[in-house]
């Protein structure tokens, strides 16, 4: 399934955003400011990383809360309906968590793999990106496997996002051979059964000499969300977008998300709804339960206003 490209107004509404001006930019339209996503997701502790399921009914996330087996641990938690509240999560359990850091988990639109980055042993660098995956949804994982060194480097590599066609894996990787702190890279594969090729820097119109990273693609693959803390935001770390025509066109230079979205504080590793309903991302804004939180800002066509 296709969804089209509409536009997303935003708001600047922040204080410290008064010289910002509201931007059209697809391809969806807020329906308000971002929301808590409740005491059951979140609690005392770190909770981020975000990534809901094709079916929106399962939630992958990172928690280093107690009932885990190290540092930071992949969770999920389900709910009845996509308007119903998230239950208590789970531990994902061995093999896919260990008693090293398991992080920002990426689930594929079939549900049968699951990305994250681990500094576990058997990698080439501090973090490295690894997959686990099964046959059916109703199963579990199998034991995580190295996406080789075509994608990780000796340097911190990190923040999968696959493609909804499985075939493009972004990232962000903080490799000598970029433009600043972290960069968005990519690697692509011809089937899905293949491996990745090596990886490319996104290029220079999106990347800075910043930190930008942690990056989401929308279904269509025209417009990439990630976060990144150069000039133009509201806080430390901003979500920031860029689109473009072709799937297989450069992205245009990115532009900031406005201050309805972003805060004064961190807000940081966006994950789109596979069909474009809603933005998830963490936040250390006022409002939450612990260090970092999992917010949440419902997206609507905006040519039904019209």
């Amino acid at each position: 399934m296709q969804f089209r490209v509409i536009p997303l107004i935003l708001a600047v509404m922040h204080p410290g955003c008064v010289n910002q001006r509201a931007e059209q930019l697809p391809p969806w339209e807020g329906t308000g400011v971002p929301v808590h996503s409740g005491g059951n997701v979140n609690g005392s502790t770190f909770d981020g990383g975000p990534s809901l399921a094709l079916d929106g009914l399962s939630l992958y996330f990172t928690s280093d809360r107690t009932g885990g087996l190290g540092g930071a641990d992949i969770w999920s938690a389900r709910r009845t309906g996509s308007g119903a509240q998230f239950a208590a999560p789970t531990n994902a359990g061995e093999p896919l968590n260990s008693d090293a850091n398991e992080s920002a988990p990426d689930i594929s639109a079939d549900g049968l793999a699951l990305l994250f980055d681990s500094d576990r042993t058997g990698g080439f660098g501090s973090y490295d990106l690894w997959i686990a995956t099964r046959s059916r949804v109703a199963e579990s994982f199998g034991p995580p496997r190295n996406l080789g060194a075509g994608v990780n480097s000796d340097a911190s590599d990190g923040h999968p996002h696959l493609s909804r066609d499985g075939l493009r894996l972004y990232f962000q990787s903080r490799r000598p051979s970029g433009f600043g702190d972290a960069d968005l890279w990519l690697a692509v594969r011809t089937r899905v059964s293949d491996a990745f090729d090596a990886a490319v820097n996104l290029g220079s119109a999106v990347n800075s000499r910043h930190f930008d990273g942690e990056p989401t693609v929308s279904s269509d693959g025209l417009v990439l969300i990630f976060s990144s803390d150069r000039p133009g935001g509201c806080g430390r770390r901003d979500l920031w977008a860029a689109t473009r025509a072709r799937v297989h066109e450069n992205f245009d230079p990115p532009r900031h998300l406005g201050c309805l979205i972003n805060s004064a504080a961190d807000d940081v590793t966006p994950s789109l709804s596979r069909d474009g309903s809603s933005l998830y991302f963490m936040s250390d804004r006022p409002g939450g339960l612990g260090s970092f939180d999992i917010w949440m800002i419902a997206l609507r066509d905006a040519s039904a206003a019209r």
